[in-house]
């Protein structure tokens, strides 16, 4: 009985250590998925504001122009 108890003791461990990184693997690739769409976004921004600029956007255009 007391050899039953035990392993069940440690299987449970086992499975909430698991979990627990389960969860914390998860959460690291939440950041880092958070973290690539900031850049993203950060750089999406940089580039509206250097369109706001005529100069820019007037050498863009006579580069580009078809």
């Amino acid at each position: 009985m007391n050899d039953l108890i035990l392993t069940g003791l440690i299987a449970l461990l086992m499975g909430a250590v698991g979990l627990l990184s389960y969860n914390l693997g998860k959460r690291t690739e939440r950041n880092a998925e958070y973290d690539r769409k900031t850049d993203a976004l950060r750089t999406a921004n940089a580039a509206r504001a250097s369109l706001r600029d005529p100069a820019v956007a007037e050498r863009l255009r006579d580069k580009y122009k078809r």
